[in-house]
């Protein structure tokens, strides 16, 4: 360092060491310390492989389920009832997305070779048979029990397992190969799905339909207000709710439930045999709603005899 001093000194030239530049310590710092960022692989979701097979006297379905561990299962199950090839596609689709949903899949691909099916479903094809609607409307509401769900149409060749599953099921042979599940099943729609002791509920029913499977009333007039009216609801657990512009959401009640409120907030615990009038705003204020409120109040005054005698 002295020799070099001796031969710069000519030149005037003189050393003077780098300074620190203003932050750098604390970019050191961080770029030092700072650990390794690990990246998660995403966590693969379930696939399912469907086909349904029908002849003249039976029909049966066939499925192929992947877990996002890469366990296989697989379901061959005969129709107890007749059905068309179209309709058994929908059992097969709707027997996976409800086995699905049951084990707690969040993220499901499923692949049919039938592009009718696919293409219904994505609604690129047009939908005419009655009972195709029927199934078309169960199958709509199953995708809001996940997180993600997709129909995707695949050749026939790349879904040879499902489709041996499903004439297995709808043969007559009783062999069965190692690791399939084999039993009957019941229609997925029709009558044997009706619940008989559960009340109907008007037009609260017709909105949830509509909201949820996009199925309409046969009635004109009763459709053309839906879709007028339709986006002032909105559904909360499976509940469906009027929206309000200063006020909080209110439940909209059939009609039993609405005679049981009226009655209850009229001449209850608490009540006090209010007019018609505050009797519908005390509802609102209680949070429930129905179409025909004021005038249901009405007549629920009209007809209350302590009313009629001490008014």
């Amino acid at each position: 360092m002295l020799k070099w001093s001796v031969e710069l000194g000519e030149f005037d030239i003189e050393y003077e060491p780098r300074k620190a530049i203003k932050g750098q310590v604390l970019a050191d710092f961080l770029s030092e310390l700072t650990p390794p960022q690990v990246l998660q692989n995403p966590i693969p979701g379930w696939t399912v492989h469907i086909d349904g097979s029908a002849n003249s006297e039976r029909g049966g379905v066939g499925l192929v389920l992947k877990d996002p561990s890469g366990h296989i299962y697989e379901h061959a199950l005969r129709l107890g009832f007749r059905a068309t090839n179209n309709e058994a596609e929908y059992e097969a689709l709707l027997f996976g997305l409800k086995v699905t949903a049951e084990l707690g899949a969040e993220d499901i691909k499923i692949f049919t070779d039938s592009q009718l099916v696919a293409g219904q479903v994505n609604g690129t094809f047009e939908t005419r048979e009655a009972a195709i609607v029927k199934y078309l409307a169960e199958v709509r509401l199953m995708p809001a029990r996940f997180r993600r769900c997709t129909i995707t149409k695949v050749p026939r060749s790349e879904n040879v397992q499902a489709d041996a599953l499903a004439r297995l099921a709808s043969s007559h042979t009783t062999d069965t190969p190692t690791g399939a599940m084999v039993r009957t099943i019941g229609p997925s729609i029709g009558p044997t799905m009706m619940t008989v002791d559960q009340e109907d509920g008007g037009w609260t029913d017709e909105i949830l339909r509509f909201k949820q499977a996009g199925v309409l009333p046969e009635d004109k007039a009763a459709a053309r207000r839906i879709r007028r009216t339709e986006s002032w609801y909105c559904i909360v657990d499976g509940r469906l709710y009027r929206r309000g512009f200063s006020r909080p959401l209110l439940r909209c009640l059939n009609p039993t439930e609405a005679q049981t409120t009226l009655a209850e907030i009229h001449k209850g615990i608490c009540g006090d045999h209010v007019g018609a009038r505050t009797l519908a705003h005390m509802v609102l204020r209680q949070g429930y709603y129905w179409l025909t409120l004021r005038k249901d109040a009405q007549a629920h005054v009209r007809n209350c005899e302590p009313c009629q005698k001490h008014a």
